[in-house]
């Protein structure tokens, strides 16, 4: 039977209408592909022609309107995070139908093909799918070995009434920091009824970065630290005096009843306000609340919402690169080796000199010198919040997320690297410059040289004379400055994967 030659063209016209949403013009997904329903981190890929040149730039659109997320060249993948929020915790992807195009790009800039496809998010668990209510708990099976990755930021910026904000920007130059840590908690005994697990927490790499110096490898990086997880949620040390893993501590209380959506609770969490290796954990008091069902890396999880707020908590904040503390003196921390000699001098050539003067006026006993006493303590106010995915199918979180804005003034002492940092604190009443016990007796601190002191008009203030002599240059120039007044955003992230780096 013959095919009118119409109707053929009209058939292979259709053939082809209906591949070209996922292949045209030699553009083409690998994945997703159309029609799939995808949740959580989703992997584009797609392929082009002459894939050594040019990029594939990926588009997101819902119901019409959206945005290109990424531009990238060979392998041309991108992993579109679903859960993504904004600055307000706003979802920007709500479940629902998504239309996902790759556009490849010529060398030049020029469109040289695109290609969609359409898929459905559901991050939601469906309410056929999800119990009533879920009574979570901390559980291990025997031989269970479990990764995590913990991943932090800290950004130092200038409180709105900050008058000297580029002070500010200008230390956050080397106190700006990140880390990474990795490891694995091990069973070595599993959870019994009304009992708890034994964990081994092996540390894998971790380490973290400031400003530009290089990074700085954890002290705990390869060790291994034992652990109870008690089916309320809470790690413990299985030995009060054993070293301790910050990063596998950072849990919250669970209530002792079934939770369902809208439930609330207060009770214990441990967290860190800043993540950086001088930072301790924190126990504080925090309310929960189950803001509902979710899948995430494959689990069905409640998802937790924990606020808290914190005043006038005393912290150890290290606002400098450790490699850069000491600088000041052209050694390392507490190392004298590059002081000027007058500071080293005997106690013969100190006479007249303040006896208060010595290392404790000069460094203000804490955190004076850039850092030579450690990381400064300061004060600060702070708040946040955790959100926790519970996953109740294996009895365990699979992801933790904290968002933690400070507010606190920092002394200009603290930072170093200017006269500024004396605050007039450095040579605190000083009475006369040292003299040789030999020479002449020590001219009048507020004398100008061949000045006869009967001579003096009424209101003429000696320390401006000549070279203004050494009180009045110490009273001019070392006013105490005013401290900065500084927000800290910090941001952490633990997560359940695959395998660890570090880790066998």
């Amino acid at each position: 039977m013959r095919i009118a030659r119409p109707m053929l063209m009209c058939a292979v016209a259709a053939l082809f209408l209906s591949v070209l949403p996922a292949c045209a013009q030699g553009v083409r997904f690998i994945s997703p592909q159309d029609g799939d329903t995808v949740r959580d981190m989703v992997r584009f890929e797609a392929t082009k022609p002459s894939p050594n040149s040019g990029w594939i730039s990926y588009k997101v659109e819902k119901g019409g309107s959206g945005d290109f997320v990424a531009a990238v060249t060979e392998p041309f993948v991108f992993v579109w995070d679903t859960r993504a929020r904004d600055d307000k915790d706003k979802p920007l992807y709500g479940d629902g139908q998504y239309t996902i195009t790759a556009v490849a790009m010529s060398p030049r800039g020029r469109k040289a093909g695109e290609a969609t496809v359409t898929v459905t998010v559901k991050n939601a668990i469906s309410a056929s799918d999800r119990p009533s209510s879920v009574q979570p708990r901390l559980l291990y099976e025997r031989n269970d070995e479990v990764y995590y990755t913990a991943r932090g930021s800290w950004t130092i910026k200038p409180a709105a009434d900050e008058e000297e904000p580029d002070d500010v920007y200008e230390m956050a130059k080397d106190a700006n920091g990140a880390m990474v840590a990795n490891w694995k908690n091990k069973v070595m005994s599993p959870t019994e009824a009304g009992g708890r697990a034994v964990l081994h927490v092996v540390v894998g790499s971790a380490g973290e970065q400031m400003g530009a110096e290089d990074i700085s490898v954890f002290d705990e990086a390869g060790d291994s630290h034992t652990y109870l997880a008690m089916p309320d949620g809470t790690m413990r040390l299985k030995h009060d005096d054993a070293s301790a893993f910050r990063y596998a501590e950072l849990f919250l209380q669970l209530p002792d009843k079934p939770l369902k959506q809208g439930d609330t609770w207060t009770s214990q969490m441990r967290m860190l306000p800043v993540p950086q290796s001088d930072t301790e954990v924190n126990t504080i008091n925090a309310k929960h609340r189950v803001e509902g069902f979710e899948w995430v890396n494959g689990h069905k999880c409640l998802r937790i919402r924990s606020t808290f707020s914190v005043k006038g908590e005393k912290l150890k904040l290290r606002l400098q690169p450790k490699a850069q503390q000491g600088d000041m003196f052209g050694g390392e921390p507490g190392d004298m080796g590059g002081m000027d000699p007058m500071m080293m001098a005997p106690p013969d050539a100190m006479m007249g000199m303040d006896p208060m003067m010595g290392m404790e006026g000069m460094m203000g006993m804490e955190g004076g010198m850039g850092g030579m006493g450690g990381a400064p303590e300061l004060e600060s106010d702070y708040s946040g919040e955790r959100v926790t995915y519970w996953a109740f199918d294996v009895n365990r979180p699979v992801r933790i997320v904290d968002t933690i804005t400070h507010s606190l003034e920092i002394e200009r002492s603290a930072i170093g690297g200017d006269m500024s940092m004396m605050g007039g604190e450095f040579m605190p009443d000083m009475g006369m410059m040292p003299v040789d016990p030999g020479g002449p007796p020590p001219m009048d601190p507020g004398m100008a040289p061949g000045m006869d002191p009967g001579a003096m008009p009424p209101g003429f203030d000696p320390a401006m004379a000549g070279g203004m002599g050494m009180e009045g240059m110490m009273t001019q120039q070392m006013e105490p400055a005013e401290p900065m007044k500084v927000r800290i955003n910090v941001t952490l992230s633990i997560e359940e994967v695959p395998h660890a780096q570090g880790l066998r």
